[in-house]
C-alpha cells in the first residue's frame, strides 16, 4: 500500500465523523435516511467532495488545533466502536494483522503535489510554531531541517539557508505519510506472529514541470503497473523515465502478490524490515538497500512522540 495516514490510527473519532456527516446531510438537505436514500449517487458525490474541500466546522477546528495539516480527511475510517472498536495500530499490536504479509512505503517528495504551486516563503516564526505542535521545539526541529539529507539533494549543492516553504513540505511529507509508516512498520514488528513487512522509497524525481515535483505522490504507480509508455502519462514521469526500474518495480510487486517475498532476479535485495537494521529498498535511479533512512529525522519524531505520552 502507499498513501496518507495522517494520524497514524487511520480512524476518525465518532464524534467528528458525525459532524461530517452532519454536513452532507445538510448540503443535501436530508433529515432522515429515506430522504438519503433518495438522493441520486452524482449528488451525493457532489455534495461530499464540497465538505471535504471547504472543510467546515470539524476541519477547521483540526487545522486549528494542527496547523500543520491542512489536509486532513473528512472521510476515512470512523472509530466507531462496532466495526472499528480500537486504534488500528493497537489492534496490529496485540497481533490483528498477524500472518499477513505486508508491502508499503511512500515516495521521497510525498506532498510536493499539493504543494508545488505555491512557493511563497513561509514567515520563520510561523513555521516554528507550525513544527512546535508537531515536535515540541519548534527552533530545534527548524535546525534539524536544514540539514535534512533530501532537502540538502533538493537545494542542489547550495549551501544557503533551505527555504521556509520547502522545510514545510518535507515536514507535510514526514508528517502525513512518511513517518506514520514507520510507526506502522514498528508496530507490526513488535507483534510476536507478524509475517514479514517489507518498506520502499521511491525517490526517482520526474523531470516535468521543470522538476519541481520531485519524487512526488502517486509518482511510483505507473512503475508499478509499467504504464510509463502510455499515452498521456509522458504529462507525469517525462518521455524518458527509465524502464528497467519499471520492470524491477512491476517484478517485485507481482512477486509479493504471488508468493509475499518481492526479491526476484531483478533485485534480490529486499529485506523484512525490523527495528535494529530497519531496511528500506529505494527505487530509483538505481535500485538499492538502505538502512534507517533518516534516521535522525525518526529519532526525533520518535523522541517527540515520547515526550507527548508524558
Amino acid at each position: 500500500r502507499s498513501g496518507a495516514v495522517p494520524r497514524c490510527e487511520s480512524a476518525t473519532p465518532a464524534s467528528e465523523a458525525a459532524a461530517v456527516a452532519r454536513a452532507v446531510m445538510a448540503g443535501l438537505r436530508a433529515s432522515t435516511l429515506d430522504d438519503l436514500r433518495a438522493v441520486p449517487s452524482d449528488r451525493l458525490v457532489e455534495v461530499a467532495n464540497a465538505v471535504a474541500s471547504e472543510g467546515g466546522p470539524v476541519l477547521e477546528r483540526i487545522a486549528t488545533a494542527d496547523d500543520l495539516h491542512p489536509t486532513t480527511m473528512a472521510f476515512q475510517p470512523v472509530l466507531d466502536g462496532v466495526v472499528i472498536d480500537r486504534h488500528p495500530l493497537d489492534a496490529i499490536a496485540d497481533g490483528a494483522a498477524d500472518r499477513v504479509e505486508i508491502l508499503t512505503g511512500t515516495t521521497a517528495d510525498e506532498h510536493r503535489l499539493f504543494t508545488f504551486l505555491d512557493t511563497r516563503p513561509i514567515p520563520t516564526e510561523r513555521l516554528e510554531r507550525r513544527l512546535a505542535n508537531l515536535l515540541g521545539d519548534g527552533r530545534l526541529a527548524a535546525d534539524h531541517y536544514q540539514r535534512h539529507p533530501h532537502l540538502r539533494r533538493w537545494m542542489g549543492g547550495d549551501s544557503g539557508p533551505v527555504p521556509t516553504n520547502e522545510i514545510h513540505t518535507q515536514v507535510l511529507t514526514d508528517s502525513v505519510f512518511w513517518e506514520p509508516t514507520v510507526r506502522f512498520l514498528e508496530t507490526i514488528d513488535r507483534s510476536p506472529g507478524s509475517a514479514d513487512a517489507w518498506n520502499y522509497y521511491f525517490d526517482w524525481p520526474t523531470p516535468v514541470a521543470g522538476g519541481v515535483l520531485g519524487s512526488c505522490h502517486g509518482l511510483e504507480l505507473p512503475f508499478v503497473f509499467d504504464t510509463i509508455d502510455v499515452p498521456g502519462v509522458s504529462s507525469f514521469v517525462g518521455r524518458h523515465a527509465p524502464h528497467e526500474l519499471a520492470v524491477a518495480m512491476q517484478e517485485a510487486w507481482v512477486r509479493f502478490a504471488s508468493t509475499g517475498d518481492p526479491n526476484g532476479p531483478a533485485f534480490d535485495g529486499w529485506r523484512p524490515y525490523d527495528r535494529e537494521q530497519r531496511p528500506t529498498t529505494a527505487l530509483g535511479d538505481t535500485v538499492r538497500a538502505i538502512h534507517d533512512l533518516h534516521g535522525e529525522t525518526r529519532t526525533l519524531w520518535a523522541s517527540s512522540r515520547t515526550t507527548s505520552r508524558r
